[in-house]
């Protein structure tokens, strides 16, 4: 086929006719010279067969997510050139498994979920690096696939924990809490406490909103399980901070200035210190001018 085109190319520059975006391609590409095919082609009409050149040379020439997208392209532009796409799609997440490229195995592989629903992704999918190449409804679109094809409990928990924080950027703790929560019964210490870590900042958001609202037993409560969560880490320690606030607020200023010295008894000053000593200050009186002293 390629042959044919070239003649055709041939016999169309004799008769003085500028050679086709299509022609230039088949020529560069049957030199092996894919990027110049590439860019011949990005200039052409994107039919279906302009597409899937488009999407062999930009996989040849090393644009794979230019590929990626091109290869599902084809699988819109005609229908009955589906299974040509999810093939194409496969050597793609292959070749962005070899390299390295998370974008790109990502979008070839999230190509393949809309061209072909039933293709198996099998151990492609465990090269997707969640929560680091790919947005989050990405992740959540790719984990139950990734999580089918993880080969034991450690990269099960793995790609729940990566599916927590995926939600987690989108501002959802309510669908978190749940998988976090799994994933600190079941996973190794190090992840559980990873995952600690992370619904304790839920809590903490959920017992910062409770105060603003003036729901003084919903923070406490919130509040309080924050701290039994993570009791010397920031969110905990954040934590701290508002219950002497709600302390104080109830007449108590002993239990108030021991959460907050509690909480500015850090290895390290942070703004959270700062806002705990800003407040044992307060307490001090107008005439103080010395650092609270820290147990």
């Amino acid at each position: 086929m390629i042959a044919w085109r070239w003649a055709a190319l041939l016999v169309a520059t004799a008769c003085g006719a500028p050679p086709t975006p299509e022609q230039l391609a088949d020529r560069a590409a049957a030199d092996g010279r894919w990027e110049e095919a590439l860019a011949a082609l990005s200039q052409a009409e994107p039919t279906a067969g302009v597409l899937a050149r488009r999407a062999e040379a930009a996989l040849q020439s090393g644009n794979l997510r230019t590929a990626a997208v091109d290869f599902t392209r084809l699988a819109s532009a005609d229908a009955s050139r589906r299974g040509e796409a999810a093939s194409g799609l496969t050597r793609t997440a292959q070749a962005a498994g070899r390299t390295g490229d998370g974008l790109a195995l990502t979008t070839a592989l999230l190509g393949l979920r809309d061209v072909a629903p039933g293709w198996p992704l099998g151990r492609l999918a465990l090269n997707v690096r969640l929560g680091d190449e790919a947005p989050p409804d990405e992740v959540l679109r790719l984990a139950p696939a990734i999580l089918a094809s993880s080969p034991g409990r450690d990269v099960g928990d793995r790609v729940l924990l990566a599916l927590a924080e995926a939600v987690l950027a989108e501002g959802d703790c309510s669908r978190a809490v749940p998988v976090l929560t799994a994933v600190e019964t079941r996973a190794d210490p190090a992840l559980a406490a990873v995952a600690g870590g992370l619904r304790a900042g839920c809590l903490l958001a959920e017992g910062m909103a409770a105060l603003a609202a003036g729901d003084t037993l919903a923070a406490r409560r919130a509040l309080d399980a924050t701290v039994a969560l993570d009791p010397s880490g920031a969110a905990g320690r954040r934590a701290l901070v508002a219950l002497g606030d709600v302390y104080l607020g109830e007449g108590d200023p002993f239990a108030a200035q021991v959460a907050w010295r509690t909480a500015a008894a850090a290895a390290q000053s942070d703004t959270i210190t700062a806002l705990a000593l800003e407040r044992l200050r307060s307490m001090a009186g107008p005439g103080a001018t010395g650092e609270p002293e820290i147990p």
